[in-house]
């Protein structure tokens, strides 16, 4: 649940092969509103990536 969350910040960052890389936002700035439209967009190109060759990390910030 969102608002019960012990994390603040955070977003996903997705590194290429090539050293190409690009991020999401997971969640709003403390005190900000959700707006899925927002914060979903990882979901809006729909980019599809070779596993092989790319790195994930998942950045979080505690309260």
């Amino acid at each position: 649940e969102f608002n019960s969350s012990p994390y603040e910040t955070g977003y996903i960052k997705f590194i290429e092969g090539s050293g190409h890389s690009f991020w999401y936002d997971l969640m709003p700035e403390s005190g900000k509103k959700f707006y899925p439209t927002k914060y979903l967009l990882i979901y809006n190109d729909n980019k599809t990536v070779e596993s092989k060759s790319i790195n994930v990390e998942v950045h979080l910030t505690k309260k």
